[in-house]
């Protein structure tokens, strides 16, 4: 159903309104809820009843918003734009995006037998898989997302779009600002400075390439094994990637993170062991061919656990034994075991062994510890003072192999006085060696105290001044 609308946003002949109908129940709100977390400064805007966006297809650019019409079971799609040959395309692309096609009766009926799936749903519905409309941008915000929230990888793709400023046209609303990049504008872009780190602005940079030589597809209609092929032989995309963008990017229904930590977590319930990933991968097989609805009903039961899994590992390194801690929201806790000092560690009974959890956190470390690494890119969840936390992100700028003293970094957060309670946010550091607190010492040139020993402390310096090349224990 189409009709024409009077002038808003001052486009009188050209807003155009369509309703896309849907079988209920429907859950809009649900879908804008979701939506919202993941709203893009400058690009998206989601309130409490509808969501607008800007676009560009071939020739045409504009915007449109959604709204829930929920006495017609339709969505009303308002586009405003010049050319009229892009309507069929918007309207394909918002009913993708709200998963209106789907026949969710069969799934609902599979699904709430399980006793994984079924904590997931709402009133015995399966959530809905909300489709990028733009497959290229949701690439990118796949990778901005490797190990860091979804609040933080949203704040760095606005800061793509804010630094490209495609202007969008004046007669937009506000907070409609601008277009996302396309990938020869993505390429030509300055990455730096965004607080995106090398590593992933090289990702960005490889995977753009591919796309512009022809290499991978972001056509949705392509074979799941085909797109995994592809996009997964290029470096910097791992299997988490993979398959959340063949999900959420593509709306490939059977594609299935089994690496995720939500899915990890969901999957792992009474302080029990985490399974392996061959062990996911084996029970979501009963999920088939609808495992991104499994993924989402998994996130899901999530929201509904009252207390959070914390997991542990524990390792040998060159320096000692290595104890980590983590939850979902990151690493909270590194004890380096010497067995000296003051700080020690109790593992409590509700926490979780969980090797494959901290794989990432483990390479690192041995990297930096056979110098082939100096500065760590690890998702922390500090827990700490306004005070701890400010010092805490001074002692992370001090370079690799050099020193400071307690008076230069009491100095470096304004405050000169400060001199003994650096030392004491110092001491309270829960991640030592990822947040180098060994390369503060005394003003008088002595190593002074470290939680783990100063005989740990000396040797991580000592590590630095010679590239890696500790001397063992």
């Amino acid at each position: 159903m189409i009709r024409q609308e009077s002038g808003e946003h001052g486009m009188d002949e050209n807003n155009t309104t369509l309703l896309l109908k849907y079988k209920s129940p429907f859950d809009f709100l649900q879908i804008l809820s979701f939506m919202r977390l993941r709203s893009m400064a400058g690009i998206e805007i989601v309130t409490d009843n509808s969501y607008s966006r800007t676009f560009r297809m071939e020739n045409a650019n504009g915007f449109f918003m959604v709204k829930d019409c929920p006495g017609q079971s339709a969505l009303e799609l308002k586009i405003y734009c010049e050319d009229i040959n892009c309507y069929m395309e918007l309207y394909q692309k918002v009913r993708r995006m709200f998963d209106l096609d789907t026949d969710f009766g069969l799934i609902n009926s599979l699904f709430v037998k399980d006793r994984h799936l079924s904590k997931g749903m709402e009133n015995g519905q399966v959530p809905g898989l909300p489709v990028a409309f733009n497959p290229f941008e949701f690439v990118i915000r796949a990778i901005l997302g490797q190990q860091i929230s979804v609040k933080a990888a949203t704040t760095l793709a606005g800061r793509i779009a804010a630094r490209a400023f495609i202007k969008s046209d004046a007669v937009f609303p506000p907070g409609l600002d601008c277009f996302f990049p396309e990938p020869a504008e993505l390429l030509a872009l300055e990455l730096a400075g965004l607080g995106i780190n090398k590593s992933r602005q090289r990702t960005i940079k490889t995977v753009t390439t591919a796309i512009l030589d022809g290499r991978i597809s972001l056509s949705p209609s392509q074979q799941f094994e085909t797109f995994r092929r592809d996009f997964g032989s290029l470096k910097g995309i791992g299997d988490w990637t993979v398959n959340y963008v063949a999900m959420r990017g593509l709306g490939m229904v059977d594609s299935f993170p089994a690496r995720d930590l939500g899915v990890i977590k969901a999957l792992t319930r009474g302080g029990k062991t985490p399974p392996s990933r061959k062990e996911i991968v084996k029970t979501a097989e009963q999920w088939r061919p609808y495992r991104a609805y499994a993924a989402l009903c998994l996130w899901n039961s999530l929201t509904k656990e009252v207390d959070d899994i914390m997991y542990y590992t524990r390792f040998d390194s060159p320096l000692c034994e290595i104890i980590l801690v983590g939850d979902g929201d990151g690493l909270t806790n590194l004890h380096l075991n010497t067995g000296e000092g003051k700080r020690k560690i109790e593992i409590p009974e509700d926490w979780v062994l969980n090797h494959d959890f901290f794989e990432d956190t483990i390479k690192q470390i041995k990297e930096y510890i056979c110098g082939k690494r100096i500065r760590f890119n690890v998702k922390l969840n500090l827990r700490g003072t306004d005070f701890q936390r400010k010092v805490w992100h001074k002692l992370s700028e001090i370079p690799y192999g050099e020193l400071r003293t307690y008076k230069d970094v009491a100095e470096s957060i304004g405050n000169k006085k400060a001199v003994r309670a650096v030392g004491m946010a110092n001491s309270k550091n829960p991640v030592p060696l990822i947040i180098p607190c060994h390369r503060v010492i005394g003003s008088n040139g002595k190593l002074t105290g470290f939680a783990s020993g100063l005989s740990i402390k000396e040797r991580m310096i000592t590590l630095e001044q010679k590239g890696g090349r500790d001397s063992g224990r």
